[in-house]
């Protein structure tokens, strides 16, 4: 399957309802629920409006994936191909067959990278900020920090035009914009929007900070991926 002759479809949705992690960040319960909720009214499309309809250009979106990702994963580009579809290599199976040895469980087929899926999220991210005409060379990866409770998000962007205000509801919002992604081969785990409403919450301050969950998700519905944003503030 050429890399270079096809252009995939990739809805990205606005989640309305704005998230304050005042009311959610300090109380487990209510995250978890709040979580859940959002991860439901995604799937089903409720409390959500289209933000746009993007035409992914695997090429370039290896172009983003080089410049803006934080692991070293090459060929997003023939990896979101197959990711897209669902490809998934057969494996080889020796005789006797498992109906005959059934004390081996062998693998049938490949199984999906959680560091390829994180990837293709963060690069199809990247690609949608550039078709808003959001300055990315404003945009930087911040470092992981691993200490209990003092997990970042993904990526600060410093730029404050009207490109960027479109993705904010916050009346007060002054740069920077933190964000986070999230990336699944298959449905939304309410726990990944958590952790992101979490790494989140270390880093705003005040009533001038926003931050965006970006969640990449593919439900039983639909083959391609579909982006969301969800916007945070304290």
């Amino acid at each position: 399957m050429s890399t270079s002759l096809h252009t995939l479809q990739v809805e990205i949705l606005r989640y309305n309802n704005v998230i304050s992690l005042r009311n959610v960040a300090t109380n487990i319960f209510i995250l978890r629920q709040t979580a859940s909720t959002i991860a439901t009214d995604l799937l089903s499309r409720q409390n959500t409006s289209i933000l746009a309809n993007l035409s992914v250009f695997p090429g370039l979106l290896e172009q983003y994936n080089i410049r803006y990702t934080e692991k070293w994963v090459k060929r997003i580009d023939e990896n979101f191909l197959e990711y897209y579809y669902g490809l998934k290599p057969a494996l080889n199976i020796p005789h006797p067959s498992p109906s005959q040895s059934a004390s081996f469980p062998y693998i049938y087929h490949k199984f999906f990278s959680g560091d390829v899926s994180g990837m293709i999220a963060e690069s199809i991210f990247i690609y949608f900020l550039d078709h808003l005409g959001i300055n990315i060379n404003l945009i930087g990866h911040l470092r992981p920090m691993k200490q209990r409770n003092a997990y970042q998000p993904d990526y600060v962007i410093w730029d404050g035009s009207n490109a960027i205000k479109t993705l904010i509801q916050n009346p007060q919002f002054q740069p920077p914009l933190y964000a986070e992604v999230k990336g699944s081969t298959g449905g939304i785990d309410p726990s990944k929007i958590s952790k992101a409403f979490t790494q989140l919450n270390n880093v705003l301050i005040s009533n001038t900070d926003s931050g965006l969950a970006f969640i990449v998700f593919k439900d039983s519905q639909r083959v391609s991926y579909t982006g969301a944003i969800i916007e945070v503030t304290i």
